[in-house]
């Protein structure tokens, strides 16, 4: 919130015309009468404005920017048009307050979000226009506000195969390997989700000869300019689909399933020999870390 404030020049006389007022300060004032003007920072222009030189932020935050009114009207007309320039970061929204009175201190909030885009250098750039009884005051250049954020978010991955969250004893059989690890693909919407790695079955015998269901999960460092961390893993094996579904006919979450098998990185073998057929539910949670800045 530190901001310089400079006298750059005494008072001057406008007419009708636009007037620089300011290096910092607004920049440009229009009037039908005659007005005394100082050149002076942002802090001292005829609108005063308050705002961060940087902002660091993990998925979101809410910028405020203060804006006070030191004309000799009040300012029934604020409007602020705020943008991000570069990648990583979007504004999802402006709160503009309806006037601010003579001699009082309104706050613009600008509420960002971070998309991670490594590398990025993003900015928030604003301009601002107010306007009162025969008088408009805006500026003449963007003010600019660096923005640095790191987002992590704590997705559930499940295991895709043969057009279902879920694989059958049968194709069990016919597996080589590897299946699909989506984050974030709600409701089977692949297109929304994101692949962070592969989960291995494979049916075997164990040194009893008994029949086992071996599976692991395999996690990728990173995808693209994403940072992905493998933080719990769960599966279930149960006799027959319906047993994931609920009276509702809607797949049970992870939490609920009455057989659980935990492991907070890779996998393990269950013994199946007993089993006629199963279905298996492969379940992990991800922490997924977007940066830009």
């Amino acid at each position: 919130m530190n901001r310089r404030t400079f006298l750059l020049g005494s008072a001057a006389t406008l007419t009708g015309s636009g007037l620089l007022v300011g290096a910092r300060g607004y920049s440009r004032v229009e009037s039908q009468r005659e007005v005394a003007v100082d050149v002076v920072g942002d802090e001292d222009a005829y609108l005063g404005i308050v705002y961060p030189e940087s902002v660091e932020f993990g998925c979101e935050t809410t910028v405020e920017i203060g804006l006070r009114n030191q004309t000799k009207i009040p300012l029934d007309r604020v409007d602020v048009d705020a943008r991000v320039r570069g990648d990583g970061v979007t504004v999802d929204g402006v709160d503009v307050p309806d006037s601010i009175e003579l001699g009082e201190e309104e706050v613009v909030d600008v509420t960002l979000s971070c998309d991670g885009a490594a590398g990025s250098e993003p900015t928030l750039a604003f301009d601002v226009s107010v306007a009162g009884e025969d008088t408009s005051i805006e500026t003449e250049r963007s003010r600019v506000i660096e923005l640095d954020c790191e987002c992590t978010r704590e997705k559930s991955a499940w295991a895709y195969g043969d057009g279902s969250w879920y694989i059958t004893s049968g194709q069990l059989d016919d597996i080589s390997g590897l299946l699909t690890l989506y984050a974030g693909a709600g409701r089977n919407d692949l297109e929304s989700g994101l692949e962070v790695g592969d989960l291995y079955v494979g049916i075997g015998s164990d040194s009893e000869g008994n029949k086992e269901l071996c599976v692991n999960y395999l996690v990728d460092g990173s995808v693209g300019d994403k940072s992905i961390e493998l933080k719990s893993t769960k599966f279930t094996v149960v006799a027959k689909p319906e047993e994931l579904l609920n009276n509702n006919g809607e797949a049970i979450a992870p939490d609920a399933w009455d057989r659980k098998y935990h492991d907070k990185k890779g996998g393990r073998c269950i013994d199946v020999s007993g089993m006629d057929g199963f279905v298996l539910a492969a379940h992990a949670t991800v922490t997924i870390t977007e940066s830009s800045g």
